[in-house]
């Protein structure tokens, strides 16, 4: 799909290229096999500025001034003789490497409809980015435009020709209830995130107790691409105890990609891939005979679980307790200079 994201939008176009058709559907066939839905994101209050729709249809975006570009240059960019918006939210400059979509243009409504309309055939459902900046309310405080709804006829008419299908709402601000009634099947918790980062106990058990029409419908998560780690966030024992509140209450539950895996660094998306997050730890006996010791290990989250380690420079490869790599650290015994280059990776369950 053409689609890159760091708060952008569509690249040229949402068609994938001719030769990714049948891949995709055989993809999509696959996935349904073993129970998986397709889901594709589907940005829909901004494009990139080398969108086809930027020539064809200036009036799809949202015009700026001589005045504005002078006044707010980081909200407003020159194209040719226009000047046009950068896409943005109420509280945040613009988005430099996106244009922003005008909600106030019913052409431009109908074409986006067009847009998800076509995506619908493609797979079983849409993330949305960033979904709460087009609803009336929050466009027209951020642009002074006073738009048409445009949710509940877009869930409607995708899911009068594709049922089931599923809308699924990237949101804040406490709009999740709202857009819910709208049309989506789930909506981000960002709130109960919010209050698991904070490590207060009551405005967690408060927020569990709203009904459940309406948290079986949100998406829980410790970690998404606009969040750091929860490794790198939270301490082990902490990060335990919210991994049990957020992915045993109801709703649906997000994994974001490392997350088992206890990954660290946020990998930003502009990136087509991250680097690898290896423990190394070398080891040298260097002395003309045979050395033993407890090698104490600078990291803090070994304990619940098991590790192995693995000589990169030989044949070595053991299996160790946490715990006790935590407590008395690792045991050497080693010959007359010898040596080990241990690459450490925890241990999955069932692995």
């Amino acid at each position: 799909m053409g689609h890159r994201e760091e708060e952008a939008g569509l690249v040229r176009a949402t068609v994938p290229a001719p030769r990714y058709d049948d891949a995709l559907a055989r993809l999509r066939e696959r996935l349904r096999q073993r129970g998986m839905r397709l889901i594709l994101d589907f940005v829909p209050n901004h494009v990139a500025p080398d969108h086809h729709w930027v020539e064809q249809h200036p009036d799809f975006f949202v015009a700026g001034t001589e005045e504005k570009l002078a006044a707010e240059p980081q909200n407003y960019r020159r194209f040719g003789e226009r000047v046009l918006a950068y896409g943005r939210d109420a509280y945040f400059a613009g988005w430099p490497d996106t244009l922003q979509l005008n909600y106030g243009n019913p052409a431009l409504q109908e074409a986006l409809l067009g847009e998800l309309a076509r995506i619908a055939r493609q797979c079983d459902g849409v993330r949305c980015d960033m979904a709460m900046l087009v609803l009336p309310e929050v466009f027209q405080r951020t642009w002074g435009i006073a738009p048409a709804p445009f949710w509940p006829r877009a869930t409607a008419a995708v899911r009068a020709q594709v049922p089931g299908f599923l809308f699924i709402a990237e949101v804040y601000w406490d709009l999740e209830w709202t857009l819910q009634q709208q049309g989506f099947d789930y909506t981000y918790d960002k709130r109960l995130y919010d209050r698991l980062e904070h490590r207060a106990a009551r405005p967690v058990r408060e927020h569990l107790r709203a009904g459940l029409d309406f948290q079986d419908r949100l998406a829980r998560f410790l970690e998404n691409h606009d969040e750091p780690r929860a490794a790198a966030t939270f301490t082990p024992e902490v990060h335990r105890a919210a991994a049990v509140i957020t992915f045993l209450t109801p709703g649906l539950r997000f994994f974001h990609q490392g997350q088992r895996e206890g990954r660290k660094v946020r990998i930003s998306m502009h990136l087509g891939r991250g680097p690898e997050e290896l423990r190394r730890l070398v080891a040298v006996n260097y002395a003309g005979y045979q050395s033993q010791c407890y090698v104490k290990l600078p990291w803090k989250d070994l304990a619940g679980r098991r590790w192995r380690l693995r000589d990169r420079l030989g044949t070595a490869a053991y299996e160790r307790d946490g715990a006790d790599l935590a407590t008395r650290g690792l045991y050497f015994d080693m010959p007359a200079w010898g040596y080990h280059a241990f690459e450490v990776s925890p241990i999955q369950k069932g692995a």
